[in-house]
């Protein structure tokens, strides 16, 4: 629970989402957690972690088919791909 928290407190405080009121037709976007132990050896957990997943493949083409849910990057992806980019001498905008 506690991890839980943290995780809704953090998406919060850095402003990711917003609760709106939706129309009808509309409905809201299922989400389900994620859950991992982060281990030391092989024994004690030193660390709970949760997060918050949107369910995509609940959206409804023409209602919110085309909306893109992406809370988490990578510095790794962002260096390949910016590295990719400069090997193909393509314009980045």
């Amino acid at each position: 629970m506690d991890s839980m928290r943290e995780e809704l407190s953090s998406l919060i405080n850095n402003q990711t989402w917003t609760l709106v009121d939706l129309s009808p037709p509309r409905k809201g976007i299922r989400f389900g957690w994620v859950y991992k132990a982060n281990k030391k050896g092989q024994e004690a957990v030193y660390r709970l972690k949760s997060r918050l997943v949107a369910k995509g493949h609940s959206q409804k083409p023409g209602i919110d088919y085309n909306d893109t849910f992406s809370p988490v990057g990578d510095k790794f992806i962002l260096r390949f791909v910016l590295t990719f980019a400069l090997r193909l001498e393509c314009e980045l905008f």
